[in-house]
């Protein structure tokens, strides 16, 4: 199987007669390795974005957030979100039917799900595109469309679950560091400790915390400058119904990452698609209160963050780096995963983990009135446990 092929398949799943094959350009993956992502950008239509994935590829831990996924289940959970999203008027890509009206095509052992292309830059992001991006999220968040019908893969139409769905993604955590729990080395036994500490403070608050639609990987990379005053996210595989807050931390977090516009095609994640500079030290970030304040005036500007929402917060803004350093340290300490490559993801798990109270703690007076916090006792109890975010600096 080739380019050729796939682009043939593509061709004739969503009947674009007229169009000719050298109007499919790949921009990312690779036909070899299961998952190959198109650009269509036929003069006459408005370009699109196709992805096609053999129905038998894994679906990446990350995305799935260890739930039991098939492809199949994965294409059509991002689907259903989109067709919310779309439902409740806002802004993110739209779902290209196949030529039968099907949210996701099936053309042998292929599976394509095609979406509109958000024309505009990725943000740079200045302080004004950072508080629309925080504006973006809020909106999503303070949506009525989520509830418990979602699953992994539920009909078209239905949210499905982000990768981050609490009652998979928690216990899986738990139990890739309770694996390890015996290999830990002695350099590594902080980081440890607080991813474990970050799950379960997370785990202990579910109750108190309200659920919605939310994006999963929202940073600069993954916001476009899709009009003047307006940011639209792109890059859906990790959303669906989930928590707020984490997706909150999580912006606030990665909002400090210097990503600048990427070239002319579908951005997605990573140095490479957001212009981002290469290297480990590229992907290390510092407390700045001035992006933090633009983000969280910006999210507050459009939903209310309650009480427990900020409470828990120091330990969302670590979530991510608790949820993935979970699967590093059980590659690098169950599987044997070794060298550079890794050594950069676990320096990048001790930076997120050794600034995220800092980030937290500017973040907090902006989400709520000052009136309503008292000297850091809005946070959980627990949330900045013993030794500390900073010991591991």
């Amino acid at each position: 199987m080739n380019d050729a092929a796939i682009v043939g398949r593509v061709l004739r799943e969503y009947h674009l007669r007229g169009i000719e094959p050298s109007a499919l350009h790949r921009v990312g993956g690779a036909v070899a390795s299961g998952v190959v992502t198109y650009l269509v950008g036929a003069e006459e239509n408005a370009p699109w974005v196709v992805r096609a994935c053999r129905e038998d590829t894994p679906v990446p831990v990350q995305a799935s957030g260890a739930a039991a996924m098939t492809m199949l289940d994965w294409l059509m959970a991002q689907a259903g979100t989109l067709d919310c999203l779309e439902a409740a008027g806002y802004p993110a890509p739209r779902v290209i039917r196949t030529h039968s009206g099907d949210p996701v095509g099936l053309d042998g052992a292929w599976l394509t799900l095609a979406t509109s292309f958000v024309e505009g830059p990725v943000i740079r992001p200045s302080l004004a595109q950072l508080r629309m991006l925080g504006e973006a999220l809020g909106r999503l968040h303070a949506l009525d469309v989520a509830g418990e019908r979602g699953s992994g893969g539920g009909p078209a139409g239905e949210p499905g679950r982000a990768s981050w769905y609490p009652e998979t993604a928690l216990p899986a955590t738990l139990a890739r560091l309770d694996a390890v729990d015996a290999l830990v080395p002695e350099e590594l036994r902080d980081l440890y400790a607080q991813l474990r500490q970050t799950a379960l403070t997370v785990q202990a608050g579910l109750s108190s915390l309200p659920r919605a639609m939310v994006h999963g990987d929202a940073w600069p990379g993954n916001a476009v400058q899709s009009g003047p005053d307006t940011v639209t996210l792109i890059d859906w595989e990790t959303g669906g119904l989930g928590l707020p807050v984490l997706d909150l931390g999580t912006c606030l977090i990665e909002s400090l990452l210097d990503a600048q516009p990427s070239p002319p095609g579908p951005a997605a994640s990573g140095p490479a698609a957001s212009g981002l500079a290469s290297g480990p030290a590229a992907w290390l970030v510092e407390p700045d209160e001035d992006r933090i304040a633009a983000v969280a005036r910006g999210y507050a500007s459009q939903r209310v963050v309650g009480a427990a929402e900020r409470a828990l917060l120091p330990a969302a803004v670590r979530f991510g780096a608790c949820f993935v350093g979970a699967v590093h340290l059980h590659q690098a300490l169950a599987e044997g995963v070794r060298g550079a490559a890794m050594e950069a993801r676990l320096e990048r798990l001790r930076n997120r983990v050794s600034v995220s109270e800092a980030v937290a703690r500017l973040a907090v007076p902006h989400l709520a009135g000052e009136a309503e916090l008292t000297d850091g006792a809005d946070f959980a109890e627990g949330a900045d446990f013993a030794g500390g975010a900073e010991t591991v600096r």
